[in-house]
């Protein structure tokens, strides 16, 4: 669901029901599934200049990559156990501690 955070508005919203569920085919080259879902629902919002927040378990580098291109910025928590995430930012991690890897278009 992709709801304006001060109304809250849902602007546009997505049933996923597996492997039937229909997502933009734009974005059929991206390998993970909740990548596919966020591009899709916020095609029509892209290179506008807004700021996403994304929970975990959308996020990851590879979506936060393709909305910064897409002028887009995003925002949001990461779970590292995910096969994307650096493994420098991995061995970095301390329960209650924030830490940061800053790429070339992107701080995770």
């Amino acid at each position: 669901m992709l709801c304006e955070s001060k109304s809250g508005y849902v602007w546009n919203f997505l049933i996923y029901t597996g492997k039937g569920t229909l997502l933009d085919s734009d974005y059929d080259h991206l390998r993970l599934v909740s990548s596919k879902v966020v591009m899709s629902l916020t095609k029509p919002l892209l290179g506008k200049g807004y700021c996403l927040t994304i929970d975990n378990f959308y996020n990851s580098p590879q979506l936060a990559d393709l909305l910064i291109q897409n002028k887009t910025d995003v925002y949001g928590t990461l779970l590292l156990r995910k096969k994307e995430v650096p493994k420098e930012l991995k061995k970095r991690y301390m329960s209650g501690k924030l830490s940061a890897i800053k790429e070339e278009r992107s701080s995770l």
